[in-house]
């Protein structure tokens, strides 16, 4: 926000839902303004603008807070209604200790999800275009991943911006409608800090949560790929048994790691070694059929156990 000799005083906001309307009311904390005059990023008059739209509106009562939310009401009668509501629950309110009251960083976070903290620095043309994109990044959500941005500020992006990402492994650089110059460009190749410079918003959200993606902890994870019934015990020598069996679901192949179940309990780890179909040898065994298998396991096969054929994957 800032004010003006000539226009008076005016606001840049970004339109976080529904659509803005010329004719309508502006309400800002206690600053109120009439959408008369309302101008897009190029300073063009428009009569209305739609969600991630940057615009500014001219004709404040008083300088409104930047970061402050902003609402927007039919007529000047409604929006009054609404401040002088709000001015009352703030009086009447009483403080309160409650978690769900306290701020962000005092809530308790569960240590046994592993998450990984990506930190940001971002530059931007001014400082209402900071806070769009630093919103934008709010709605990024990958999993295993937080996003966290550690500098911002307004200008070209410079050689503190590069030593700061020096000073945090890992640090990702972003520039909204900014550049570097050439000193800090040679700067940043000689430490292999990346710069990335966007003129777009969605772009730059979207190259961030693809990048977000790529940097997510792998997270080992068990797939089934058969299951099969154990309908008969033949022999053992050590380890390794014969069984005959009929897959259940899916696919069963040699050299598959199988978790033995029995009475829906997990109770050994084994590996088919041979497999066998109307006495020949198969590599593998399909859903609906009975086959003969030599299965290596710790423990005893028995008539009634499932064998579940597993693989593990990153994701």
């Amino acid at each position: 926000s800032n004010r003006d000799k000539v226009r008076g005083i005016s606001a840049t906001l970004i339109v976080k839902n529904g659509v803005l309307k010329a004719g309508s009311v502006a309400v800002s904390g206690d600053a109120i303004s009439p959408i008369r005059i309302m101008e897009n990023f190029a300073g063009k008059a428009i009569k209305e603008a739609t969600p991630s739209m940057p615009v500014r509106i001219v004709g404040w009562d008083k300088e409104p807070e930047v970061g402050g939310l902003c609402f927007v009401f039919p007529s000047k009668k409604d929006a009054e209604k609404y401040i002088e509501n709000d001015k009352n629950k703030k009086l009447s309110a009483k403080p309160s200790t409650s978690k769900s009251d306290m701020p962000i960083n005092s809530m308790f976070i569960d240590e046994s999800v592993k998450t990984k903290v990506i930190p940001l620095i971002v530059r931007a043309d001014s400082s209402g275009s900071i806070e769009a994109v630093k919103y934008e990044i709010t709605k990024i959500k990958v999993d295993r991943v937080e996003l966290k941005v550690v500098q911002s500020g307004v200008g070209d992006i410079n050689e503190n911006d590069i030593k700061t990402a020096l000073s945090v492994p890992g640090t990702i650089i972003l520039g909204f409608t900014v550049k570097a110059d050439g000193a800090t460009k040679r700067f940043a190749e000689q430490h292999s800090i990346p710069i990335n410079t966007f003129d777009i918003i969605y772009k730059l959200t979207e190259w961030l949560a693809e990048e977000a993606k790529n940097l997510a902890p792998k997270v080992k994870t068990e797939e089934q790929k058969g299951l099969a019934k154990v309908l008969k015990f033949f022999s053992a020598i050590r380890d390794k048994q014969v069984i005959g069996a009929r897959v259940e679901s899916g696919t069963l192949s040699i050299n598959d790691e199988v978790k033995v179940m029995r009475r829906d309990f997990e109770v050994a780890r084994g590996r088919i070694r041979e497999l066998q179909h109307m006495k020949s040898k198969v590599g593998s065994i399909e859903e609906g059929k009975e086959f003969g298998a030599m299965v290596e396991s710790k423990i005893e096969l028995a008539p009634g156990d499932k064998l579940e054929a597993v693989h593990t994957v990153l994701r």
